[in-house]
């Protein structure tokens, strides 16, 4: 997978290449991200949260002025209620993002009619490849605990998903076998910086999803996002599941996790939305920096380093003050 941007406009691409039989790799592409989303058109699924809860990235549906008046205030830069006006120009925005009306109309970037994805600059792609798995055994954990190696193989049919931030302010998944657009995502945390980055009136270069998405699994209590061990005999016992963790670079002071356990519920428009789980940025606590990092794999876990298994029996994410 190659990922790239044009310098002279307002998209990127990301695409495949095939393995010749003579083991060099073919010089044109499989498959096309950008087209595979051009194809797509309003069938794809962007979600969104509003820092609680996930939320379907589609005017009406999950975001209005009634349903949703803080968010839609945050894009457009409102401070009280918002004027008919500023709701059409929501929506817009929203249609844009959602790889509609490419030219701009003349409100927002051109990016070429043939042209959906954005820039992908400083976002390394990632493969959550369901076909391999962690170096932990049932026996790492406590009696009772539910089967890691269970887990694996009923993952082993899933499709594997190449996931990768890009500066049109989303975080995009691709079937890897074909790049089909499997869920879009669009972090909250940058929800009021939207507008002016995509206006016309900017031509300079800009950092939205600009960090790198990491995979992993991790035994999380249903329902409560992150929280692993079952403490009392009352408790849901805790289950495995995939988490996808990401920062947004240079985009801005934040990260966020989202269960991708099944890529076929973040198809379904009914599900997607649940995908969502927590959002932590400098809202949280101002000593939160920029996080640049690309992720590497632990060689004793297999994990990605940040996600670790800490003595409580809990998993954890490891994050670093940042930059600034």
């Amino acid at each position: 997978f190659i990922t790239d941007f044009n310098p002279d406009g307002f998209s990127g691409d990301v695409k495949a290449y095939g393995l010749g039989t003579d083991g060099q790799f073919l010089s044109t592409p499989s498959a096309s991200a950008n087209a595979a989303l051009l194809a797509a058109g309003a069938s794809r699924q962007v979600i969104t949260d509003d820092g609680g809860a996930g939320l379907n990235f589609t005017w009406g549906v999950g975001i209005s002025a009634t349903l949703t008046p803080a968010y839609v205030q945050a894009l457009v830069g409102a401070t009280q209620a918002t004027t008919a006006a500023q709701n059409g120009f929501a929506e817009q925005l929203m249609a844009y993002m959602r790889g509609g009306n490419n030219s701009g109309g003349g409100v927002f970037r051109p990016r070429g009619e043939d042209k959906v994805l954005g820039p992908i600059v400083n976002s390394a792609p990632w493969l959550q490849d369901t076909q391999s798995a962690a170096l932990y055994t049932d026996a790492d954990f406590p009696a009772g605990t539910a089967s890691y190696r269970a887990y694996t193989l009923s993952k082993a049919t899933r499709d594997s998903v190449l996931w990768v931030g890009a500066n049109d302010g989303m975080l995009h998944g691709f079937k890897a076998s074909d790049l089909t657009p499997v869920l879009s995502y669009v972090p909250s945390a940058l929800v009021s910086r939207l507008a002016g980055a995509l206006s016309v009136t900017n031509t300079s270069a800009v950092s939205l999803m600009d960090g790198s998405p990491f995979t992993g699994d991790v035994l999380v209590l249903p329902g409560t996002g992150f929280k692993t061990e079952a403490t009392t005999a009352t408790s849901t016992k805790s289950t495995w599941r995939t988490y996808l963790f990401s920062s947004l670079g240079r985009g801005g002071r934040a990260v966020f996790a989202l269960d991708v356990t099944s890529p076929a519920s973040l198809r379904d428009a009914t599900q997607a939305a649940s995908a969502f789980k927590w959002v932590f940025s400098s809202r949280n606590d101002s000593d939160m920096g920029y996080q640049l990092l690309d992720p590497v794999r632990h060689s004793a876990s297999g994990e990605p380093s940040a996600i670790v298994h800490i003595n409580s029996g809990d998993f954890g994410l490891l994050v670093p003050n940042g930059y600034g």
